[in-house]
C-alpha cells in the first residue's frame, strides 16, 4: 500500500450537505426524527448505486463508545443496519472501534480533520457467527453521513484493508466542505442541540420527505475515484 493511498477505492456522496441534506441529519442525530431517517436512506441508497460497484458487506463509521453514551444513540449505526436490511446484504457494526475519543470533525477547534483521527479507527478481531466472519478477501462498503475531506474514511478503510480486506467503497449521505467543480460555499456547523421549552410555539416545518425531495434537487452529487481523487459532478 503506497503511502498516501486513501485504501478505498471509491466514494459517492448523493447530496451536498446544505439545505435539506443539512436539516434531516440534524433532525435524526439530534431530535430522533423516525421520518427524517427514511429519507436519509433513500439518498444513502442512491449514493450506493452511484458507486457502481458490487460489495459484499456493510460496515458503519463507528463513534467512540464516550459519545454514543453521551447521545444514548448511534445513528449511523441504526441507518447502517437498516440500509443492509434494504439491500439484503450483511453488516458488520463490530468489526470497527473508535480505539481513542477526538473533537468531532466540524468542530471549529479542529485545525487539521487527517491529524484528529489519524489512529483513531481500528479492525477489533471481533468474528461473526455467520459469514462472512471477519473482513479477509471482503469487498466492503463503509457508510457515514458527511464526506468532507476524506480523512475519516481513509482511516477506516485502512484498518480494513489492514485486515484483509479486498476493497473499500465509501458511501456517504452527504458531501461537505469545497470541492473542485461545486458551487457555492460550505455548509455552516450546525448550531449545538439544545432542548425546546415545553410552552415552545411549534414550528412550521416541511415534512421529512418533502426536505427529502428538496436534497436530491439541491446542487450536485460526487463520486470521488483514486489514484486522481477527481469529483465529478452528475
Amino acid at each position: 500500500m503506497r503511502a498516501g493511498s486513501p485504501s478505498f477505492s471509491r466514494a459517492a456522496s448523493a447530496a451536498l450537505y446544505r439545505g435539506a441534506s443539512r436539516e434531516l441529519l440534524v433532525r435524526f442525530k439530534f431530535e430522533r426524527d423516525l421520518a427524517a431517517a427514511s429519507a436519509l436512506l433513500d439518498l444513502l441508497d442512491r449514493s450506493a448505486a452511484m458507486l457502481s460497484q458490487e460489495y459484499d458487506v456493510v460496515v458503519p463509521v463507528p463513534s467512540h463508545p464516550r459519545r454514543e453514551r453521551l447521545r444514548r444513540f448511534a445513528p449511523v449505526k441504526l441507518l447502517a443496519r437498516e440500509f443492509g436490511a434494504r439491500a439484503s446484504k450483511p453488516v458488520r457494526d463490530r468489526w470497527l472501534c473508535r480505539s481513542r475519543f477526538s473533537r468531532p470533525q466540524g468542530s471549529p477547534e479542529t485545525r487539521s480533520r487527517a491529524d484528529n483521527v489519524r489512529g483513531a479507527f481500528a479492525y477489533t478481531g471481533s468474528r461473526a457467527w455467520l459469514a462472512p466472519v471477519s473482513p479477509r478477501g471482503q469487498r466492503i462498503l463503509v457508510v457515514d453521513d458527511v464526506f468532507t475531506s476524506g480523512a475519516t474514511a481513509r482511516e477506516c478503510a485502512r484498518a480494513l484493508m489492514s485486515a484483509g480486506a479486498s476493497a473499500v467503497f465509501v458511501a456517504t449521505i452527504a458531501r461537505g466542505g469545497a470541492s473542485r467543480g461545486a458551487t457555492g460555499r460550505a455548509a455552516a456547523r450546525p448550531a449545538a442541540h439544545r432542548d425546546v421549552p415545553l410552552d415552545a410555539p411549534p414550528r412550521a416545518e416541511p415534512s421529512a420527505g418533502q426536505a427529502g425531495d428538496r436534497a436530491r434537487g439541491e446542487g450536485a452529487s460526487f463520486v470521488a475515484s483514486w489514484p486522481d481523487d477527481a469529483c465529478c459532478i452528475h
